[in-house]
């Protein structure tokens, strides 16, 4: 126990401990920069939105849904959709990939984790777009695969104008277009 004792008196601790924080510095400062270029970047898909697509049950009828992106401190962009009055289902993910012009994103029901929506969104070149576009595919509540159109918008609009940005065959269901 004497010789630990000596061993450590003779240590000069503040070159030990400068040392450590010498070879540490390196790793902090990236990860200040990076922290520092998330909140200075503001990504395009960043605050609420309003998904708006067709209904897979009724074609005639387009259902709004709010669609929530932050961005999280590492960097990833997650992805809420608050409960829907209509299904009383809620999801959530994030983005996998984006490559500039599109992103791919995931999303899970919050409740069961079993049904997910994968959507392809049209990512516009400026950062303060108002409407784009994209498609969505799914599992029903019915379990039949469902494709369609989708569009997102910053600001709620009227069922009706959300309607004129639909094609007449927007919704593919299990290999027939309604």
């Amino acid at each position: 126990m004497e010789k630990i004792n000596l061993i450590l008196e003779q240590i000069d601790w503040i070159n030990v401990l400068a040392g450590f924080f010498i070879a540490l510095s390196p790793v902090f400062f990236r990860y200040l920069v990076k922290v520092i270029k998330l909140y200075i970047t503001n990504p395009a898909l960043n605050g609420h939105f309003f998904f708006y697509h067709s209904s897979v049950l009724d074609v005639k009828s387009i259902r709004e849904k709010e669609i929530i992106f932050t961005k999280s401190i590492r960097g990833i962009i997650k992805v809420k959709m608050p409960r829907d009055s209509t299904t009383g289902l809620s999801y959530s993910g994030r983005i996998l990939k984006s490559s500039g012009a599109l992103a791919y994103i995931q999303l899970t029901e919050n409740s069961k984790k079993i049904e997910k929506i994968y959507l392809v969104l049209n990512i516009p070149l400026q950062s303060d777009f108002k409407i784009t576009s994209g498609v969505f595919s799914t599992i029903n509540v019915k379990h039949i695969p469902v494709c369609g159109e989708f569009i997102l918008n910053r600001d709620k609009l009227h069922p009706n104008k959300a309607r004129r940005y639909f094609s007449n065959n927007s919704t593919l269901i299990a290999n027939k277009v309604l």
